[in-house]
């Protein structure tokens, strides 16, 4: 299952491309949600930047390891993890837009196992929706300044 959701951000493609490649300077997009955030490896950016993310997921706290498997600077970074009985992976791609940047945030969950595929096939509407809160909210973030 994959979901993908563009916006045009007013702001330039290093700024964007910046916050969104930088696991600990995203999550200020996210005060609600994630509470901490500890870089595993040597790197905190880049390919094979390692991290775990403490989060809300509604009044439930959830602990994820991720790990950054596409880094292509100002154009692209994915990150991976597997829970839930799923590999997930989160992208984004920049590219320019005028005077700002295009934003394309991708989610796809690949199940790894029989619980994987009917978690997925009763999360299907809620990812859809999660995807496109989660780009506006680092839109709002970039265009408020605070990256």
């Amino acid at each position: 299952m994959k979901v993908e959701e563009t916006r045009k951000v007013d702001a330039p493609i290093e700024k964007v491309f910046g916050f969104v490649s930088n696991v600990q300077e995203m999550a200020k997009a996210f005060p609600d949600s994630v509470i901490k955030i500890e870089v595993l490896s040597e790197n905190d950016t880049g390919l094979g930047a390692r991290f775990r993310e403490h989060r809300l997921l509604g009044k439930k706290k959830d602990v994820i390891e991720l790990e950054t498997v596409e880094y292509v600077l100002n154009e692209k970074v994915a990150s991976e993890t597997v829970t839930a009985g799923s590999l997930w992976r989160t992208g984004f791609a920049v590219e320019p837009e005028g005077s700002g940047t295009l934003l394309t945030i991708s989610m796809e969950a690949e199940p790894q196992n029989l619980f994987g595929r009917i978690l997925l096939l009763l999360m299907k509407s809620k990812l859809k929706k999660g995807g496109a809160e989660e780009i506006e909210k680092v839109k709002a973030h970039l265009e408020r300044g605070e990256a």
